[in-house]
């Protein structure tokens, strides 16, 4: 099989590889950004991971914290043995994946057409007061306001 054979400054760190049809990556990261939380998220990483196209697994070796000189070596070797991976999960299945989404989007429907309830409400609420004010007919009925009249 195909394996990642990887090294940090020399040092042999693991030995990352799938049997069979998959896909397998080698991923170095850095973040820096200002989390809206109480302190900035600054990471630099190095991580294998993969996925085993057969059984729908997803691999990870271990994440590895890098420093500014780190040096990462990724050796590509053919082997029959790779080194355990440090977490796999199985992926979902397609209908909790489906239903997970369905879930999400009705929710999110719902939340938006209290909005638009919420701005039907203000809308109508000015019209109102303007007539009031200049002594015009409102021009704004519940009706026109995107068919939300109950």
């Amino acid at each position: 099989m195909l394996c990642f054979d990887v090294k940090r400054n020399g040092a042999r760190l693991y030995t990352g590889g799938i049997r069979g049809k998959c896909v397998l990556s080698a991923i170095v990261t850095h973040v820096d950004v200002v989390d809206p939380g109480p302190k900035p998220r600054r990471m630099l990483d190095f991580l294998v991971s993969g996925l085993n196209s057969d059984t729908k697994q997803h691999m990870n070796w271990r994440r590895v914290d890098l420093k500014t000189g780190d040096r990462i070596e990724i050796r590509v070797i053919e082997s029959d043995k790779a080194d355990s991976p440090a977490h796999i999960t199985k992926s979902p299945a397609r209908k909790a994946v489906v239903a997970d989404a369905l879930a999400r989007i009705r929710a999110r429907r719902k939340a938006l057409l209290g909005e638009l309830r919420n701005l039907q409400r203000d809308e109508l609420a000015y019209s109102r007061e303007a007539k009031q004010k200049t002594g015009e007919p409102s021009r704004t009925s519940r009706k026109k306001i995107h068919g939300l009249a109950k």
